[in-house]
């Protein structure tokens, strides 16, 4: 035993270290390789990986077979591919370790113990393995090795074996295939003894972290304009035990590129012989045939470690990221205004609409701040900054809160179709408990639920977001069901807007008519905003043909989602804009203003004043409530009406009120003050849908 759970702790150069003193044996390796793998998930220095370089090559050159050892030096090399790129780039400059421990990997490959027909896998976050014994004669027509993710986690890699060129999967993320030919698979049979099957060993690496090119970073330093990288997976591939040099036909790699939006891209093979960088000799890429799903076909005679470099043109991407980031930013400002307005006047968190309202602003504020920590700690999409529990607990930040926003959003629909609509018996008995524990509870339990069935594949690993999966059953499918309802909601407004304009049309000047249909315009765009009707964009970038259109929409929209808001519920509101004046000490007191105008405007409710329409009606077949002279009248609820009960009869004294304005009284007409006809005030006015 080098460690004892129950010992004094110790630094991890001590115990490689003492590894190294002590050797590597048949009877020790296993327990060997199992603390190497714990130490090269710390913090280790330049000693520490060439000490543990030389531990995996004493293991390899036991040659033993166990496929325990292979599948624990797989992890050892994945939890290498986890350190920062420029760290082990001095690492091989300085020592070679890093080319050391890849080789010493091969070795072991091909040390398995694999009879004719079986096979071994072994599967990691940064790399994946497969090692299988073929008979040629079962691939007359070509062998085609498959490697495809749905997932940029490789360890949910697909690796499959099938006779000819299968085409890959079209809904994976990452995929690579080679195309070997049969003559290659005869011609190493008869070399081997035709009683014995080829063996055939495939790695795939995640990242090229593994492999350090001078050359790449000589290229990135001399310009800013692009970044020259490996844009797929590493492919490294033996046959019958060794890297052929010459080939005598060709063989065929198709890659999936991780990265769009790139140029010049090169087939090439790291040389481990001469320059210990990637080189294109002996290596073509081939002409696109318009039917391979977005993959690039690179053709080679002989055999190591292949990947295509590409230059990545970062302008778009980068312009979206910065867009998306000051718009957030603009979002959060706006919101810390809304939020502090209405929690520091007591008018305007009274109404049920004003709170819905507001849960809704503190909800689309968690998700901006966390989307924005996010983009912080995580700025490059195709490469894994942030480790996976943190990454996870962003993940699930942004996945409730935009869940929970969309939520809200739903009991605004619902709200507006109540008052807006459906008008009369709109009463919900304890509406907000019930809201609250829908918008937040069962968004909650949603993100539970999906992180539970995802087991380890919730979160993305280059990117602290949803991956495929989760995305679609745990936030897509929700957000399509509010907004499906949402729309509907939306339609019956509309139709309410225009059912409301085609009625004033018939008694309105041709002037106020106009001005009235104009706002009511502005106030349609006001409750599809408030809907979050916007978010339908997400779904128009699945489209490829729009997706970069769209996918700009989207960014604009839903970034200044809560600018927007403050605009037309806040800096529009009177109510508001009135505090806002009382508080810098240049307004009067608006207190005397009825809450009942806040109610319209957080909700998608205007009202607005127009000339009375029936002003010679002199019936009085009425029965409640009537508007007599000489009594007072204060907040009037208009949508509890009963038959008979028409506020827009006309009153005693042949004067008509429908639907008080109350955020439009000037000085000195407060309806809550006796109509005595002493007051300046129009008695008509028409409620104005938004």
């Amino acid at each position: 035993m080098y460690l004892n759970d129950c010992g004094p702790l110790r630094e991890t150069n001590e115990v490689v270290d003492d590894i190294i003193e002590k050797g590597v044996t048949n009877e020790t390796v296993i327990e060997v390789l199992e603390i190497v793998v714990v130490v090269t998930d710390m913090e280790i220095d330049e000693g520490d990986i060439v000490n543990i370089a030389n531990i995996i090559s004493n293991s390899t050159a036991l040659q033993n077979g166990d496929p325990g050892i292979t599948t624990l030096t797989a992890t050892i090399i994945s939890n290498f591919a986890e350190k920062d790129e420029e760290e082990l780039s001095a690492v091989e400059e300085n020592t070679g370790a890093i080319t050391q421990i890849l080789e010493s990997f091969e070795e072991q490959l091909n040390n398995l113990d694999i009879s004719d027909g079986q096979s071994y896998t072994a599967l990691e976050m940064n790399v994946a393995v497969q090692v299988t014994s073929v008979e040629p004669a079962d691939y007359l027509s070509g062998l085609t090795v498959s490697a495809s993710s749905s997932s940029s986690d490789i360890s949910q890699t697909d690796i499959t074996l099938n006779a000819g060129d299968s085409l890959v999967q079209e809904e994976i993320l990452t995929g690579t295939r080679v195309i070997i030919p049969s003559s290659v698979l005869i011609d190493l049979s008869s070399e081997v003894g035709s009683e014995s099957g080829v063996r055939v060993a495939l790695s795939i690496f995640r990242t090229p972290s593994l492999f350090p090119s001078q050359h790449i970073r000589g290229t990135n330093g001399g310009q800013s304009s692009f970044n020259r990288t490996v844009n797929s997976l590493v492919m490294g591939l033996t046959l019958g035990g060794q890297q052929m040099t010459s080939l005598g036909e060709n063989i065929e790699f198709k890659y999936t590129p991780i990265q769009s939006d790139f140029k010049n891209a090169v087939c090439v093979f790291w040389d481990f012989e001469d320059t210990l960088d990637w080189s294109p000799r002996g290596c073509e890429r081939i002409a696109s045939s318009g039917s391979d799903n977005g993959e690039m076909t690179c053709s080679c005679n002989h055999l190591s470690n292949f990947a295509v470099l590409m230059d990545i043109y970062y302008e778009r991407v980068e312009a979206l990221r910065i867009i998306s980031i000051i718009g957030c930013a603009i979002s959060i400002v706006c919101l810390v205004i809304i939020l502090i307005t209405y929690l520091s006047n007591k008018n305007l968190h009274v109404l049920q609409s004003q709170k819905i309202f507001m849960c809704l602003c503190g909800t689309l504020l968690g998700l901006y701040l966390t989307f924005l920590i996010m983009s912080a700690l995580d700025r490059h999409p195709d490469y894994p900054e942030v480790t996976p529990v943190p990454c996870g607990i962003l993940a699930a930040l942004v996945h409730f809160f935009t869940l929970s926003s969309m939520a809200w959003m739903g009991v605004e629909g619902i709200n507006t179709y109540l008052i807006v609509v459906r008008v009369f018996d709109a009463y919900i008995p304890r509406f907000m408990l019930k809201a609250s524990i829908v918008a937040w509870g069962v968004s909650g339990l949603i993100v539970l639920l999906t992180g539970l069935a995802s087991q380890g594949n919730y979160a993305a690993t280059d990117y602290c977001f949803l991956q495929k999966w989760p995305s679609v059953g745990g936030l897509l499918i929700p957000i399509a069901i509010i907004l499906l309802a949402n729309i509907v909601i939306f339609s019956l407004v509309v139709r309410r807007l225009i059912k409301s304009a085609n009625v004033a049309s018939n008694s309105d000047a041709a002037g106020t008519n106009h001005k009235a249909s104009i706002e009511r315009i502005k106030n349609a765009v006001s409750v599809l905003l408030l809907l979050g009707l916007t978010w339908v964009t997400a779904y128009l970038t699945l489209i490829d043909t729009t997706s970069q259109v769209t996918q700009t929409l989207f960014i604009v929209f839903n970034s200044l989602q809560g600018f927007f808001i403050f605009i037309l519920y806040c800096a529009r509101n009177p109510v508001v804009c009135a505090y806002w004046a009382k508080v810098c000490g240049c307004g009067q007191d608006s207190s005397r203003t009825s809450t009942r105008a806040n109610q319209g405007t957080s909700q998608g409710i205007s009202l607005t004043k127009t000339k009375s329409t029936s002003e010679n009606d002199q019936s009085h077949d009425y029965e409640n409530p009537s508007f007599d002279d000489n009594k007072e009248y204060t907040d009037l609820d208009f949508s509890q009406g009963k038959k008979g009960g028409d506020p827009s009869k006309p009153t005693s004294s042949g004067k008509q009120y429908t639907d008080l304005d109350f955020s439009k009284i000037e000085k000195g007409g407060d309806p809550t003050k006796s109509f005595d006809g002493k007051e300046d005030v129009d008695p008509a006015y028409e409620v104005c849908i938004i």
